[in-house]
């Protein structure tokens, strides 16, 4: 088992918290989102890839340091936590970040985690022994307008039938994709052969996982909501009046 954490992106809903620092180094309850991330990962994995920016104010020496920093206190003999960067980070989306950490994973069950997302150690324990392997998080939307990746389900099936930002809803009951995800090793090498194609270097990486949905329809859903996606300033409030992140 292995993870990645996607944080290339440059806060533009969060400024000005995000005018000089990147979202994942925000802090919720004193300390930043990627310390409470990788805190929790490291119980489940000993090799993590972290992919982060290069162009935007917030990706600075001063970030970089911050993150090196920090990665320092969690690298150790039987952990491994690697770097890696997208240098194309304000003309591409999440899924030419993942391609950019291809290179440093290997073809195994991975841990997908947005940058931007706390979680609690609960949902990964049931992400990970959920007995089946590609497995979405994911919560009720409030409503089917609510913003945020949209998931439609099969819940006589229990797979996804429909994942994205921009799906059509019509009768279904809709669900919001949290940034978390468990892909399996033959869904990794599917969407490593998807990644090929550059017309998805500018999608989020939804749109990939789609496609696998579609086509093999063996993407299944864990529905839970002990977790938080701080990617407005009224989600970042919300989330210090939550506590156990």
């Amino acid at each position: 088992m292995q993870a990645v954490i996607l944080a290339a992106g440059i806060g533009k809903r969060m400024r000005p918290l995000t005018r000089f620092q990147p979202k994942l180094l925000l802090p919720i309850h004193g300390e930043p989102i990627l310390k409470l991330q990788l805190t929790t990962l490291t119980n489940y994995v000993n090799h993590i890839v972290l992919i982060i920016g290069t162009q935007g104010g917030c990706w600075n020496e001063i970030s970089y340091r911050r993150i090196e920093n920090l990665i320092k206190e969690f690298n150790k003999d039987d952990t491994k936590i690697e770097i890696t960067y997208n240098d194309k980070n304000l003309t591409t989306d999440s899924s030419y970040s993942f391609k950019c950490a291809l290179n440093l994973l290997n073809p195994d069950d991975t841990l997908c985690v947005d940058g931007d997302v706390i979680f609690k150690k609960l949902l990964v324990d049931k992400l990970i022994s959920n007995v089946y392997h590609t497995t979405l998080v994911i919560r009720p939307a409030t409503s089917k307008y609510e913003k945020g990746g949209k998931v439609i389900i099969d819940e006589r099936k229990k797979i996804v039938i429909s994942v994205g930002r921009h799906i059509s809803i019509k009768n279904n009951r809709p669900y919001i994709y949290s940034g978390i995800c468990k892909i399996d090793k033959e869904n990794y090498c599917r969407l490593k052969k998807i990644l090929e194609n550059k017309r998805y270097y500018k999608t989020n990486l939804v749109v990939p996982l789609r496609i696998i949905a579609k086509k093999y329809k063996n993407i299944q859903y864990i529905i839970n909501e002990d977790w938080m996606n701080i990617n407005t300033l009224s989600a970042y409030i919300k989330a210090h009046k939550r506590r156990g992140f």
